[in-house]
């Protein structure tokens, strides 16, 4: 019973802000466009003519760009021996005015997470910041293992918290 409580409190947020897109709430927004779930279908080696289909659209379809890494407010890394990796993510203060975040990571203990920078800083609303998540595996872990944490963003005021999930997994994608 909960999704058509949750449809309904989308269906108010559209009405009041109808400039937001599904990814919109209070806090910081995730957005991601056509163009980047074409560019994950094409990692995922989709063929042209099936985005085509799924997408829909007379929008130029093509490699460039191809990417698993979509800027979405969650991060998977999968990986069978030590390495590292390296995500990119843009998201947009939809906040009243000028807002300050700053990172703090729980979780994944035995990885070396960095995020760059650990700071965000915004001078108005709709403004744009970028960071990048680095995940570094120095010791192989055991095989099958699944490692859980998050990326909290929180405001200098404490009023907005958006947190992402991670996970970190050997476990073999089927």
């Amino acid at each position: 019973m909960w999704c058509p409580h949750a449809s309904g409190m989308a269906a108010l947020l559209k009405a009041v802000h109808p400039e937001w897109r599904p990814a919109a709430a209070l806090g910081l927004v995730y957005e991601a466009g056509s163009y980047d779930y074409i560019k994950i279908m094409y990692a995922m080696n989709y063929m042209t003519a099936q985005i085509k289909i799924v997408a829909q659209s007379s929008t130029r379809v093509d490699r460039i760009g191809a990417s698993l890494d979509l800027n979405y407010p969650s991060f998977i890394m999968y990986f069978d021996t030590t390495g590292n990796n390296t995500f990119v993510r843009t998201v947009t203060n939809v906040g009243d005015g000028p807002a300050r975040y700053s990172a703090t990571v729980e979780g994944l203990d035995g990885l070396k997470m960095s995020i760059m920078p650990n700071r965000l800083v915004f001078g108005k609303k709709h403004e744009k910041q970028r960071y990048m998540v680095v995940i570094q595996v120095w010791d192989e872990l055991m095989p099958e293992v699944v490692l859980h944490g998050s990326l909290t963003w929180v405001d200098d005021n404490g009023k907005y918290t958006v947190r992402s999930p991670i996970v970190v997994t050997t476990t073999p994608v089927l």
